[in-house]
């Protein structure tokens, strides 16, 4: 029986420590993705300056 005990604490620690892996790539997977998302934005937002810079140099 405290066999049975402590190998059902072993296997329960092992699982916390896999969910908390799982867990930190999660949020480094959504960090990155955030990452990505905003210097798209940001690149976006650059092309759409510069574009409406253009369009004020021609309409002079």
């Amino acid at each position: 029986m405290v066999r049975f005990v402590k190998y059902l604490t072993k296997i329960s620690q092992f699982h916390n420590r896999k969910v908390h892996f799982c867990n930190q790539a999660a949020i480094k997977y959504m960090q990155f993705l955030l990452n990505v998302q905003s210097k798209k934005s940001l690149i976006v937002h650059m092309k759409t300056k510069f574009s409406r810079l253009k369009v004020d140099e021609i309409r002079r």
